[in-house]
């Protein structure tokens, strides 16, 4: 009998002490887990603003060309606008 509780009180014993490491390691993975989140959203975060700048240069480029396209299309208005011009002033002499 004695050596029964024996082995029941060892296994309560080491019962308690898985029970315990089993505590500390749901922490320690808690905390893992916490600075994978972490990281990724510094990731997320790194890449949204990639983008942004990304979006807003694309956007200024964009505004260039539309600039570049209207003077050149006022250009070539002013351009016909004298050739027209001239064309009534050497039909008026």
């Amino acid at each position: 009998m004695s050596n029964t509780q024996s082995k029941i009180d060892s296994l309560k014993e080491l019962n308690s002490r898985l029970i315990s490491e089993i505590g500390k390691l749901r922490k320690e993975n808690t905390e893992f887990k916490t600075k994978i989140i972490v990281k990724q959203l510094g990731c997320v975060k790194d890449h949204e603003t990639q983008v942004y700048k990304q979006t807003n240069e694309q956007e200024r480029r964009n505004r260039f060309e539309v600039e570049l396209r209207d003077e050149r299309r006022n250009r070539v208005l002013c351009i016909k606008c004298v050739k027209v011009w001239k064309g009534k002033k050497e039909n008026v002499t």
